[in-house]
């Protein structure tokens, strides 16, 4: 049980340590680490009442009814920043290809000069983002990834910086974008099976849960910003956009296709954005197209469609298709599933995962088989055929001049 104190004083002694006594009292607790389940701490205390004492009391069972799974009471050791291996030098690492680019620098394709290990080494230069006055995104994204530890979220190797570039050191992800698997395996023009787009769709979630337990939104979900690592699981890339929101946050980021009405409104939003994204991305994966884009359209006319939820509901869905979407896609953030009383495990629970026999808890161990594999050799620089050609880019620095001492201070927390 969770035991809340209403009235009076209780004496609390640590059967490990005898001397440690503290005093709890009205609107303090106790209970929460042995009904969570933590083994350290349950049976290891005493509490002894000096006065008269009053107190509410919370089973199980009643917290599980209003937050779902009990432990969305989070832990305090779950929020510990992942370490940096520190023992990987810059000097250590030798490139090999371009595995991508973007508005700041690229991302290349590296290896350990002893270990022959293979990383994506992002190479971000610090004149790039002190002109364009993005350089608190990318030490926010440097910070997301080391509060984020999960399988199907991108984790941060280690980082280092010179005088021109910061370097963020990843783990390649050998399989490509779902995008790629969404472009070319949808069947007769209808996306995906149900059954392969359940399977990302619940990777996908249980990814999204570990950064709303953690009050971060993501806000950039889409196809292009999930890769497939080599068993074909999803991880989710990208955090540059991600944030710690405990309330509303008023900016417009994100991508067009994929932003929810709140969003588009600067009505303030939270991580619920996240699941109108979701919606529209699993739209996508069983249909194989965005349901607000239309070829020829403007995007002012795109956004009143999102603002008016008006999008076209094949009819070769299933029900429970069907209902997964349109319980997401739902321009009333409250009544959005996903963000009502049980959270994500709502999303969980829907029948459509239910009708195609999806198992959570294996698809959490990836002890089920995916959808697709990609084909790899031993070879630990293999992504040729699930990456685009960017051979024709050669390993070049813009110079700008030198950055000025107090510029360069701006990333002393790096």
């Amino acid at each position: 049980n969770l035991w809340i104190i209403q009235r009076g004083t209780l004496l609390v002694y640590s059967s490990k340590r005898p001397e440690n006594i503290y005093n709890l009292q009205n609107g303090d607790y106790f209970g929460d680490k042995s009904i969570s389940g933590d083994p350290d701490r349950i049976g290891s205390h005493t509490a002894v009442c000096e006065e008269n004492l009053t107190t509410w009391v919370l089973t199980r069972k009643d917290i599980e009814l209003v937050i779902g799974d009990i432990s969305r009471l989070g832990s305090s050791k779950a929020f510990a920043k992942t370490k940096q291996d520190r023992s990987i030098m810059l000097s250590h690492l030798k490139r090999h290809r371009v595995l991508g680019q973007g508005g700041f620098g690229k991302v290349w394709l590296v290896s350990h000069k002893s270990s022959t290990e293979s990383y994506a080494l992002k190479v971000i230069s610090k004149q790039k983002l002190v002109r364009s006055h993005q350089v608190q995104s990318v030490l926010r994204e440097k910070d997301m990834l080391c509060l984020l530890q999960h399988p199907f979220i991108l984790h941060l190797v280690s980082t280092f910086q010179d005088e021109d570039n910061l370097y963020l050191l990843l783990p390649v992800i050998q399989g490509g974008e779902l995008y790629s698997q969404v472009r070319s395996r949808s069947v007769d023009g209808r996306g995906l099976p149900s059954y392969d787009a359940a399977f990302y769709a619940a990777c996908i979630v249980e990814a999204l849960g570990h950064f709303h337990q953690r009050h971060i939104a993501y806000r950039d979900l889409k196809l292009e910003n999930v890769l497939l690592d080599n068993e074909g699981y999803c991880i989710i890339v990208d955090l540059g956009f991600a944030k710690v929101v405990t309330d509303k946050t008023f900016t417009m980021v994100g991508t067009p296709e994929y932003l929810a009405p709140e969003v588009i409104m600067s009505r303030g939003h939270n991580h619920a954005a996240d699941y109108w994204s979701f919606g529209v991305l699993v739209y996508e994966l069983m249909c194989g197209l965005s349901p607000f884009f239309q070829k020829g359209s403007s995007q002012m006319d795109m956004f009143k469609r999102i603002v008016m939820v008006k999008y076209d509901m094949p009819e070769f869905l299933d029900e429970h298709q069907k209902s997964f979407v349109m319980q997401l896609l739902v321009r009333k953030q409250a009544n959005r599933l996903g963000n009502q009383a049980n959270g994500y495990v709502d999303i969980k629970r829907h029948e459509w995962f239910q009708a195609v026999n999806l198992d959570f808890r294996r698809i959490h161990k990836k002890e089920l088989k995916a959808p697709w594999k990609p084909k790899l050799t031993e070879d630990p620089l293999d992504v040729s055929d699930n990456f685009d050609d960017f051979s024709s880019l050669r390993d070049e620095s813009i110079r700008y001049g030198n950055l000025s001492e107090s510029d360069q201070k701006l990333f002393e927390s790096f």
